[in-house]
C-alpha cells in the first residue's frame, strides 16, 4: 500500500495505471530514491540502483513491485545485502569537501555542463529562467535579501569555474564576500496611454534582454535576478540561472524557501545595517540548514565511481546504447 500511494501521488497513476505526464526522469529518480531511505529506515536491503527507464518500463504498481523484488534477488544472489550497500556509499556532509581555498574537483554533470560551454559560449540553450508576476504590495529589500540568503545557504548557486593544472575546479564564492547579481528596474512611467499594457511590453523587452545575455561560466554569475516594477503595487521577478547550478527539482527548492524567507523577512521592519544583517540570521533559522552541499555530491560521486561504481557506470551506459 506504501509503495501504491508514493507512486500514485508522484505519477498521476489511477486504477493502476498512468494516466498523465507527471513521472519524468527527476520525479522517477526521487520515487526510487524514497523506496531506498523507507528500505533503509526498516533495515531491509538495500537495492541495487533503477534508472528512470527501468521505472517508465514498469508502469503498473504490480509491475514495479516485482522490479523491486528481482533487485532484491539480484542482491542476494551477488553478494548479499553487506556487499551492496557498500558498493554506494551514505551522501553526508563532509566539511572537507571544499579545500581551503574554496575549490573542489567538479562532478561529472558540472564537467560536462563546462565542455557543452567551451564548445559554444555564447549559447543561451542551458539558461533555465523562471518568471512570476506579484501582486500586492512588496517589500523589494526583502525580497532581494531573501533570494541573497538562499545563495548563502546553497553554495552551488555561489559557485564559479577555474582551469588549473590540475584540471577543472569549481570555485565557492565565500558567503561574506558574495553579491547577488540583481537588477531592479521600475517602468511605471514608461506607460503611455494603457498604462498596463505599455507597462508589460516594457517589462517583457528587459526579461527579453536578460535571458538572452550569455552567462560566463569561467568568473562569472551562474544565478542573476531581475525585478520590473509595472504598477504601485504590481511586479515581475525572473530568476534566471545556468542549468550547471538547477535543474526542475531546485526550482521548486527555490520557490519554497523564497516563500518562507520573503515573508519572515518582510515582517521584519528593521532599516539599519546592523539590524539588517541580525534579520537575515533570523530568516535563516526559520529553514533548517542543508544536510548536504553540491560539494559533497561531487565528492561522494567520485568515492562512488572510484569505489566499484564504475562497473555500474558502464551497465547503464550499456542500457543506452542498446536503446539508442
Amino acid at each position: 500500500m506504501a509503495l501504491e500511494t508514493k507512486h500514485r501521488k508522484l505519477s498521476g497513476l489511477k486504477k493502476g495505471v498512468y494516466t498523465d505526464l507527471h513521472m519524468h526522469c527527476i520525479t522517477a529518480d526521487n520515487f526510487m530514491c524514497s523506496i531506498q531511505r523507507q528500505r533503509e529506515k526498516k533495515g531491509l536491503i538495500v537495492l541495487e540502483h533503477t534508472s528512470g527507464i527501468e521505472v517508465f518500463s514498469h508502469p503498473t504498481v504490480r509491475e514495479l513491485s516485482r522490479l523491486i523484488d528481482s533487485k532484491r534477488a539480484s542482491v542476494l544472489a551477488n553478494g548479499g545485502a553487506e556487499r551492496a550497500a557498500a558498493s554506494r556509499p551514505h551522501l553526508v556532509r563532509k566539511h572537507d569537501s571544499v579545500n581551503a581555498s574554496g575549490q573542489y574537483k567538479p562532478s561529472f554533470a558540472q564537467e560536462q555542463m563546462l565542455v557543452l560551454y567551451e564548445l559554444d559560449p555564447a549559447s543561451v540553450a542551458y539558461a533555465v529562467p523562471w518568471t512570476v508576476r506579484i501582486a500586492g504590495a512588496l517589500r523589494t529589500d526583502a525580497l532581494v535579501a531573501a533570494l541573497r540568503t538562499i545563495a548563502v545557504r546553497h553554495d552551488i548557486l555561489r559557485t564559479t569555474y577555474a582551469k588549473s593544472g590540475a584540471g577543472l575546479r569549481a570555485v565557492v564564492v565565500p558567503a561574506d564576500v558574495f553579491e547577488l547579481d540583481v537588477a531592479v528596474h521600475d517602468v511605471r512611467e514608461r506607460a503611455n496611454g494603457d498604462s498596463h499594457v505599455s507597462a508589460m511590453s516594457a517589462a517583457t523587452s528587459l526579461l527579453a534582454e536578460e535571458v538572452a545575455r550569455r552567462f560566463d561560466l569561467y568568473g562569472g554569475a551562474a544565478l542573476r535576478v531581475v525585478l520590473v516594477q509595472t504598477g504601485d503595487e504590481e511586479h515581475v521577478l525572473l530568476v534566471n540561472a545556468h542549468h550547471i547550478c538547477t535543474d526542475e527539482w531546485s526550482v521548486n527548492v527555490l520557490w519554497r524557501e523564497l516563500h518562507t524567507l520573503y515573508a519572515a523577512l518582510a515582517a521584519s521592519t528593521r532599516r539599519d545595517d546592523d539590524d539588517a544583517n541580525r534579520s537575515d540570521v533570523e530568516a535563516r533559522a526559520t529553514l533548517p540548514e542543508p544536510a548536504v552541499q553540491y560539494s559533497d555530491y561531487a565528492a561522494w560521486q567520485r568515492s562512488w565511481f572510484e569505489g566499484g561504481g564504475r562497473e555500474e557506470w558502464t551497465r547503464q551506459l550499456d542500457t543506452w546504447a542498446k536503446r539508442l
